[in-house]
């Protein structure tokens, strides 16, 4: 990065020669540009609080391009180590090198609801719910198992909404 902006600097002093620029105002406004690349997604997670806007939309990178999911197409996420599965409702699914932990950082909790370790859930998609056997079902016929320290968590929430299969 150093090098970069060592050359960048280089660059803009050999242009002010010819042309007529405020070489340290575009110097400022270059460097603060350079500075603010990093991708939207990781300086949203940055400066997750509890009052910001729930995101709409997640860009996931896919082989040479790019796929938005909306978010009220993300049936669920399975987290594997430092990976997670994201689940569409159109039967796709996605790798992303991103924790589960970042993404329920940025996740509407009025939408989503961590169940285990490694699942986050949209209520959305809910078909049943049983206390008693500790499991989910969302639509498509996928089944979770609730974690034993989120029982009590998920049945708060999920009581008044769904009755026991």
């Amino acid at each position: 990065m150093c090098v970069f902006l060592r050359v960048f600097v280089m660059v803009f002093f050999v242009v002010s020669l010819f042309c007529q620029f405020d070489v340290p105002t575009l110097l400022n406004h270059k460097i603060n540009t350079i500075m603010n690349t990093q991708p939207l997604f990781n300086s949203y997670l940055s400066t997750k609080t509890v009052s910001s806007p729930a995101i709409h939309s997640i860009i996931i990178p896919n082989g040479n391009h790019q796929v938005v999911i909306q978010t009220d197409q993300l049936m669920c996420m399975e987290g594997c180590g430092n990976y997670t599965f994201l689940y569409t409702n159109d039967g796709k699914r996605y790798l992303v090198s991103k924790t589960l932990k970042s993404y329920a950082a940025i996740l509407d909790d009025q939408v989503f609801l961590r169940v285990h370790k490694s699942w986050i859930i949209n209520l959305k998609y809910l078909q049943e719910f049983c206390e008693y056997e500790r499991s989910l079902k969302l639509r498509g016929g996928r089944e979770i198992a609730i974690s034993r320290r989120r029982i009590r968590e998920v049945c708060e929430v999920l009581t008044p909404i769904v009755k026991c299969a």
